[in-house]
This record gives C-alpha cells, sequence and structure tokens, in this order.
C-alpha cells in the first residue's frame, strides 16, 4: 500500500468515525424520535427545519403505538410532514409501480384536494424522483398548487416503502419563497435517505472497507 493510499486511508476513517459519533449524538439527543417499527430516528431538526413534536411524533392511535405516525418539522415558510403508517396491510410493496401504491399515492393527492383549509387546489405534476443518499430510493411524486390562508403555496407529495411502511412526506410552502424552500427540500429528502439508510443498517460499500481497514477495495 502506497503512502497515498495509507493517507486516503486515514482519512477516510477518521472521517466515518467522527460520522459514526455524530450519528450517536444525534439519535441519543433527547429531542429524537425513533420509530420503533422501521427504526428511522428523527433528530430534532433535519435541513433548518425544527421539529414540531420536539419529545417524540404524533400517534393517530394510541392504542397501537407506531403503527400510524406523523413526524412534523417547520420554519415559517416551510412546513414539511413524514407520516408512517400500514393502512392495516400485513405487506407493504416497495415497488412503486404495484397497484397498492399506486392506489394510496392517489389517496394521499386526494388528501389535499378535499382539505378543508384549502381552496383552488391544481395538480401540477406526477413523477418519480430520487431522494438522494447511497440507498437509491425512489418517491412516486406530485407537485400541487393551492391557496392557503389567502396566499399561494405550493405542495409536494411524495410516497415510498420502507421496511413494510408507507412513508410519505408532504412538503408545503409559500409560493414567494419558491427558491430557497426548495434548497431546503432537496436537503430535507436528502437527509430523509441517510435516515432510511442508517435504519437499513446497510452502510455504503466504502464505509465498510475504511472501517475494516480494506485499503484495496477503499482504493478501487
Amino acid at each position: 500500500m502506497s503512502k497515498i493510499q495509507r493517507a486516503i486511508l486515514f482519512l477516510m476513517v477518521g472521517y466515518l468515525l467522527a460520522v459514526r459519533v455524530g450519528l450517536a449524538a444525534v439519535f441519543n439527543h433527547p429531542g429524537t424520535y425513533r420509530h420503533p417499527e422501521t427504526g428511522i430516528a428523527f433528530p430534532a431538526s433535519m435541513a433548518a427545519l425544527e421539529k414540531i413534536e420536539q419529545q417524540g411524533a404524533f400517534e393517530y392511535d394510541k392504542a397501537s403505538p407506531g403503527q400510524n405516525v406523523s413526524v412534523g418539522y417547520r420554519s415559517p415558510e416551510v412546513i414539511a410532514t413524514v407520516y408512517i403508517f400500514t393502512r392495516g396491510l400485513k405487506c407493504v410493496p416497495s415497488d412503486l409501480g404495484s397497484p397498492t401504491m399506486k392506489l394510496h399515492f392517489r389517496d394521499a393527492c386526494n388528501g389535499v384536494f378535499q382539505a378543508e383549509a384549502y381552496s383552488n387546489v391544481k395538480m401540477i405534476s406526477e413523477d418519480i424522483v430520487p431522494w438522494g443518499g447511497k440507498t437509491g430510493i425512489k418517491a412516486l411524486h406530485a407537485a400541487i398548487s393551492l391557496v392557503k390562508d389567502g396566499g399561494d403555496c405550493l405542495s409536494h407529495v411524495y410516497l415510498a416503502g420502507f421496511r413494510n411502511h408507507f412513508i410519505k412526506v408532504r412538503y408545503t410552502y409559500k409560493a414567494a419563497e419558491k427558491r430557497s424552500a426548495e434548497k431546503v427540500q432537496k436537503v430535507f429528502l436528502g437527509e430523509l435517505a441517510l435516515l432510511l439508510e442508517v435504519a437499513a443498517g446497510a452502510p455504503p460499500k466504502l464505509a465498510i472497507a475504511a472501517l475494516n481497514g480494506d485499503a484495496e477495495l477503499v482504493s478501487e
């Protein structure tokens, strides 16, 4: 192993150890909520957005903790909510093209159109988008315009499957703040992808190699 390879390995190991320490600090923070079924740990803040339920998550069914919850984050311009649920299904597909996933995505979009707090709701686009991160997770996505409290807003709906659960994200912001809000949106989804990656317990190939001291694999 050359001096350059040893230097790269040393730097990578140091970085990954720092990441481990940082993640441990985040996950053990009093404001962190860990979903019992999927293992996803939601920190007190994401992408400069502060968690609304600082001590945990909102439980829609108190009798069945973790079965139907939401974790909300916000700033003065943005509200981002992650929903985790099963709708009573024993098996939630991860295939975005499955009839079950398409049906629940349509329900998620209809929820925006039927909300009494909104008016002049219009569908802008529908597609499949990646969230970033190493997992390569993708989600069904809809962009919707609406009026809330007399102001023009944009709302994004995402739906994916993870560990036998639906993961739905609603990201809504004031239309006047579109440029800055979309920058935060990209970071938020990337951080959520990282949380799923950690919950899945599948660190990237190079991370495993560096932590195991496999210099040949690191240098590939």
